[in-house]
């Protein structure tokens, strides 16, 4: 601005300098035009003026900001000359690096050219082990890629998967249900997924667990065996063992028909010991109740009674349990082959089988019937001891012990021997009288 304002000056100089010259050389000119001349240059010194004043303002003004600014001119002299040192210093430093780093590459090229010589036999072991690293690398792709693909198509049959795992829980609700042929229908899909070729640790456990579960599934149907139950509940409750028998058949490698026959065995004992659970626990029941009964003559009646109910339960449940056996087990006399296990040698050991329970129970009966009758007889001469000892009277005690000795006597006896006769020929029908022992 300064360097405008003193050019502008010079400028209007120059031109009151140029214009003054023909003044002087006119002054014999016209008056008009030297009036007119005279005006004009009057304006322009007071123009100057005014230029000059804006000018000496200006140079005011700008050593006015100078000297205010003078700490900042200073700092920015300083850190110019700070950055300069600075830079000076970095260039240097660089130079030594620079050395530093010519000299270290020449000592590695002369360590490689060193290592180059020692290794030049080895240049074929090199080789082929960079050959073998680039194939695992290939061999490390492939087998990532495999494993991306297989989980995610795990993940696309991740519904598939869940139905899967839930099999285990499923059959176990079935057999806490009852539901005997889905929980055997899970069984027989378990047989199928172990037949598959390809070996999967998720297929494995779950066949694992479903085997587990069948174990529970058998307790649970020969426990129902223990209670009461009807014929066609022990059609069901044998039916649902048979397929379980025939689905554990299905795992196995060796000899079938002979695995069958010694399954089809054990599944009879296992009816039987099922049974016997339910008969001796119906006689616990009825033995533990039958010391209901006080008094002197209540005494003898009730352990009458209470043979009479056991030889009647003991009847109606042998034959009942050896009927459900003859109808379930055993075949047709009249023909060859057995309709339960399909040969006549099966059909015969099924015989044997229940011709041994039979006996059992027929001896485990006769001993419960003598050891009831000693009981109750020992009872009657209890009680007429102790009518004899609380009566006051020689004819009262006589009489009492009149009564007594026929509390127990030959009507009770009679009413044993025919329910014993009775349970006898009842069990004759199946080929079991024990006329003779009773």
């Amino acid at each position: 601005a300064i360097a405008s304002l003193k050019a502008e000056s010079l400028t209007r100089e120059t031109m009151s300098t140029s214009l003054s010259t023909p003044q002087s050389s006119g002054t014999g000119g016209v008056g008009g035009s030297a009036a007119t001349s005279s005006s004009w240059v009057t304006g322009e010194l007071d123009e100057r003026v005014v230029a000059k004043a804006a000018l000496d303002a200006a140079e005011d003004g700008l050593e006015s900001l100078c000297a205010v600014h003078a700490g900042t001119f200073v700092a920015v002299e300083k850190r110019g000359h700070a950055t300069e040192q600075a830079l000076t210093q970095l260039q240097s430093t660089i130079d030594v690096v620079k050395k530093k780093v010519a000299i270290a590459q020449q000592n590695l090229w002369h360590a490689q050219s060193e290592e180059s010589k020692d290794q030049k036999g080895d240049e074929q072991q090199a080789h082929e082990l960079m050959e073998d690293e680039l194939q695992d690398r290939s061999t490390s792709l492939a087998v990532l890629s495999e494993k991306h693909r297989v989980r995610r198509r795990t993940l696309l049959q991740h519904s598939a998967l869940l139905e899967l795992l839930e099999l285990p829980s499923l059959m176990d609700a079935c057999v806490r249900s009852n539901l005997y042929e889905e929980a055997l229908s899970i069984a027989s899909l378990a047989n199928s997924l172990e037949r598959r070729p390809n070996e999967n640790k998720v297929v494995t456990h779950v066949v694992a667990q479903i085997r587990g579960r069948q174990h529970d599934l058998r307790r649970h149907l020969l426990h129902r065996l223990e209670g009461s139950v009807t014929m066609p509940d022990c059609l069901e409750v044998v039916t649902a063992l048979r397929r379980l028998n025939s689905i554990d058949l299905e795992t196995t490698q060796s000899d079938p028909e002979s695995l069958y026959q010694s399954m089809e065995v054990k599944l009879q004992i296992d009816f039987l010991e099922a049974r016997n659970v339910w008969l001796d626990s119906s006689n616990a029941n009825r033995s533990s109740g039958s010391s209901k009964y006080g008094g002197a003559t209540s005494t003898a009646s009730g352990s009458s009674e209470d043979l009479l109910d056991t030889i009647e339960r003991y009847r109606t449940r042998v034959f009942e349990i050896a009927t459900q056996f003859n109808a379930i087990f055993r075949a047709n006399p009249g023909t060859k082959t057995g309709a339960a296990l399909g040969s006549s040698k099966a059909v015969t050991a099924s015989a044997d089988l229940l011709s041994l329970w039979t006996c059992r129970r027929i001896h485990a009966f006769l001993q419960v019937l003598q050891h009831g009758i000693s009981n109750a007889a020992a009872k009657a001469d209890s009680s007429s001891a102790a009518s004899h000892l609380a009566a006051g009277s020689t004819t009262t005690s006589s009489s009492g012990a009149a009564v007594s000795s026929q509390q127990f006597g030959a009507a009770t006896l009679r009413d044993l021997l025919e329910a014993a006769l009775f349970f006898s020929s009842s069990m004759g029908r199946l080929g079991a009288d024990f006329t003779a022992h009773a």
